[in-house]
């Protein structure tokens, strides 16, 4: 458990979630793999998010069984660290995959 509240924790998954579904809004596959400004964007929202669940406490886990925080802590965990030019194609469909959530 984290020493900040989960409230708080919780708003920065909404926010950080928000923030990476909003950079590639619009934007086509082709054109975000073309661009590592947002990709370094996204992925560094997808950090927070992870790192954020992980901080979570586990009844606030349990509040929201829909919700796959293992995954978006995997996820955190595989982009940091992955240092291969592979990430960007795998953090390419992170927010479209998280954005029901938020």
């Amino acid at each position: 458990m984290s020493e900040r509240p989960d409230s708080q924790l919780l708003a920065d998954i909404r926010k950080a979630a928000n923030r990476a579904v909003k950079y590639v809004a619009g934007l086509a596959y082709g054109t975000f793999l073309a661009d590592t400004l947002i990709q370094d964007a996204v992925i560094r929202n997808v950090e927070i998010i992870g790192e954020a669940a992980k901080k979570l406490s586990s009844s606030a886990r349990a509040r929201y069984p829909d919700i796959p925080w293992k995954q978006m802590a995997g996820s955190r965990d595989r982009l940091i660290h992955d240092t291969s030019e592979s990430t960007s194609t795998s953090s390419g469909r992170l927010p479209e995959r998280t954005s029901p959530y938020f």
